[in-house]
Formats: structure tokens, C-alpha cells, sequence
């Protein structure tokens, strides 16, 4: 797995001039960063899926003004070694960073700051989003540190594991279900947030209709319906560099206990198995459920990544003291 963050942080590689390449158009981003993706496609899972999002001819939702960006990171003359990108369509744009050396996250850093954005948060590879964070604080004089607000898992299935089946069937799920699945996705954060004892930051906006439109478009939701009801939703994004990532995974409160979710994940898993894909899925690591359920069904862990934010820093707090992440 990926150095804990709390790890501490290894020497700065002054010594590699790394070549920082930023990029406002998804496809030449892609012919740019193409064989790094496909030679881990399972850790740029969402590099990818988000990157053929923008691409696509129904892009994100997003706020006015907002326009996404990519940046590549190679030393110089070499082939890219990361990736960095700020694609997410909801306020406040977390960046999203890939697994990359202290100095090249410090490298981007600057290049990010020359360019004036405002990036204070950051999903992705565990330390390499806290250097980057904090480098960012530095660079513009905040006096803010990086602190994990939720610690994520990826995982990708091995072998799968059928549970067993609970009453009902699953279907894809089309536009007759829009007025179910629009409220009940929009509440996705709010309930995970719950089920892993976290406060709750995020109503989950993003997943509204505009989201959810798009997804049925690709045909990426399923619903479990039993009696004529649909009982639980889950997604699984089109397959890019032969990986196919799970999620959202959803169950209202009412219909829970029931076995709906570790039926539809396996069904939905097996159907992209089925078509030659590798599947993944991201869990919040501090949710034993979630991480339970995964594990039963044949899924394995492959890395720890984070989501880290800046927060201020108290009078008389070191930098390295920040909640979760030890960067200096």
C-alpha cells in the first residue's frame, strides 16, 4: 500500500528539474499521459473516467467560470512519471494527484501557485497530496496545514464471491427512475458520511440530476427493485484502459439489512467482468461496513489514498503536527 500519511516525509529530490506540463484541452492531456494510464490503469481510475467525462459530448455539470485542467510531471526528456488534475465539476474543486516523488509535488506546487490557483484541497495518493497541500500554504503565506478528512482504500476484485440473494432482481435503471434515484443519490454523501461516525460536509450536491442523466446516458446505473420498488442503486463507470470502477453504492435506511447492496455490487461487478474489464471500487476506510461487505464479495485492497484539506493552523502548532498528514 501507499505510505501512511502520517509517515514521515522522505529527502526532497532537489537534485531532478521536473518538467511540469499543464493542459486545458482532455484529449491532448490524454495523448500526453496515455501509456502512463494504461500502465497502471487501476490506480488512474479516476484520472481516466473523469478525463473521458470532459471529453464526452455531455460534459459535468459545473460552476460558471469553471474550467477544468490537467498538468503531466516527467523528468526532463523522460515519459511521465504523474499526474495532477482539477477536473471535479462541485465547489471546491478538490484536486485530484496521483502517486509522484516530494519534489515533484513541490515542483507542480509552484507551477500552480506562478498560475494563481486556489486549490485547498486534494483527493488522491497518500503523502503526495499533503506535500503538494502544503506546499501550496507555503508558497502563498496561509498559515494552513493538511489534515486527512477521509481516509479512502482502493480496492479491486479478485474473485468473485456471490452472496446470497435477497428478494427481488436487479435492472438497469432508466429515465422512468429519475424521480427516485435524483433524491436518493443527492443524499450519498450524507449517508456515508453517517454510516462511517464522520460529520457530515458535504450534502452531496454533485450528485444531482445533471449527474445522474449523464450516468444513465452511459448506461451506468442499476437498481435492485423487489415488489415493483426500487430498493438500492448502484454505478459502475464505462470501462477506460480496460478497468471499470463501482460506485456509488446506495441503500436507503429503510431498505437496509436486507443483503440489496451485496447483491446489485456483485451483479453490477460480474456484468463488467463479464465484458473483459478489471473492476475497482473505493470505499471510506473508516467505514467497517463498507469495508466488510467489499471484502466478502472478493474485492482486495490495494492502496491507501486520502482526502486531505488545508485547515488554519492554531498559534503555536508545528506544520508536521497537522492532523493525519506529517509532511515536514
Amino acid at each position: 500500500m501507499e505510505p501512511d500519511p502520517l509517515s514521515p516525509s522522505p529527502p526532497v529530490d532537489d537534485d531532478v528539474a521536473w518538467q511540469v506540463e499543464r493542459y486545458a484541452d482532455p484529449a491532448a492531456f490524454t495523448r500526453a499521459a496515455a501509456d502512463f494510464l494504461a500502465a497502471q490503469p487501476v490506480l488512474s481510475t479516476v484520472v481516466s473516467s473523469a478525463t473521458a467525462a470532459w471529453a464526452g459530448a455531455v460534459r459535468p455539470a459545473s460552476d460558471e467560470g469553471f474550467a477544468p485542467w490537467w498538468v503531466t510531471v516527467r523528468e526532463p526528456g523522460g515519459p511521465v512519471v504523474s499526474v495532477v488534475m482539477r477536473t471535479a465539476s462541485f465547489a471546491p474543486h478538490p484536486l485530484y494527484v496521483l502517486p509522484m516523488p516530494r519534489g515533484a509535488a513541490l515542483a507542480v506546487a509552484a507551477r500552480l501557485v506562478e498560475r494563481g490557483d486556489d486549490a485547498s484541497s486534494a483527493n488522491g495518493a497518500a503523502p503526495a497530496t499533503a506535500w503538494l497541500l502544503a506546499e501550496l500554504a507555503r508558497l502563498r503565506g496561509e498559515a494552513r496545514v493538511p489534515e486527512v478528512a477521509v481516509p479512502i482504500r482502493l480496492f479491486e476484485l479478485d474473485a468473485l464471491v456471490p452472496p446470497p440473494r435477497p428478494p427481488g432482481l436487479p435492472r438497469r435503471a432508466d429515465e422512468g427512475d429519475l424521480g427516485w434515484l435524483v433524491p436518493v443519490l443527492g443524499r450519498f454523501e450524507t449517508e456515508a458520511a453517517r454510516q462511517a461516525g464522520r460529520t457530515v460536509r458535504d450534502a452531496g450536491d454533485h450528485l444531482d440530476e445533471h449527474w445522474v442523466r449523464r450516468r444513465l446516458g452511459d448506461e451506468g446505473l442499476w437498481v435492485w427493485e423487489d415488489h415493483g420498488e426500487p430498493v438500492c442503486v448502484v454505478g459502475a463507470t464505462p470501462t477506460a484502459y480496460g478497468v471499470s470502477r463501482v460506485g456509488p453504492v446506495l441503500t436507503p435506511e429503510e431498505h437496509r439489512g436486507r443483503g440489496y447492496a451485496a447483491a446489485l455490487t456483485a451483479h453490477v461487478s460480474a456484468l463488467r467482468r463479464d465484458e473483459g474489464a478489471r473492476v475497482c471500487l473505493f470505499t471510506d476506510a473508516g467505514n467497517p461496513v463498507s469495508n466488510a461487505l467489499y471484502a466478502r464479495l472478493g474485492f482486495r485492497p490495494l492502496t491507501d489514498m486520502a482526502e486531505v484539506v488545508l485547515r488554519r493552523r492554531p498559534p503555536g502548532e508545528r506544520p508536521g503536527e497537522a492532523r493525519g498528514c506529517a509532511v515536514e
